[in-house]
């Protein structure tokens, strides 16, 4: 019994330690934005029409590799001929494929809105002779 609990105080510290880790730079860039509202300057992922930061892209690649790489190691569990193929131990490669996935989707979305902007501030012009090159 005390080896179950020493797991699982290890197991509660990495994973406590990795969340606060991620807590923490999210807390330093959310400084680093109001310092530089403060001053008048954005960041250049904030800025509208400027190169669109690709983290849903970045993201949805690794979960969705890491839940085809996950699914696929965890399917071999059910190779006994007396058990069933398919069994809840699948559940740890699908949700994160199904996030990665949705995740792809989003950076897709994104991206035909941004297409679909660009497309409507293009001119059309009915004289294809431009006007230097007239006479």
């Amino acid at each position: 019994m005390p080896e179950l609990i020493i797991i699982g105080l290890a197991g509660s510290l990495f994973f406590g330690v990795f969340l606060t880790f991620i807590a923490f730079l999210r807390y330093l860039r959310y400084k680093e934005t109001i310092e530089l509202a403060k001053q008048g300057v954005l960041r250049s992922d904030m800025r509208r029409g400027g190169k669109r930061s690709s983290r849903s892209l970045r993201w949805g690649v690794i979960l969705t590799v890491m839940g085809i790489v996950m699914t696929c190691g965890l399917s071999t569990i059910g190779l006994d001929p007396y058990s069933p193929i398919l069994g809840p131990w699948l559940l740890g490669g699908l949700i994160p494929l199904g996030f990665g996935i949705s995740f792809l989707i989003i950076d897709r979305m994104a991206n035909m809105e941004t297409v679909l902007d660009s497309a409507e501030n293009i001119r059309f012009d009915d004289d294809p002779i431009p006007p230097h090159k007239q006479n």
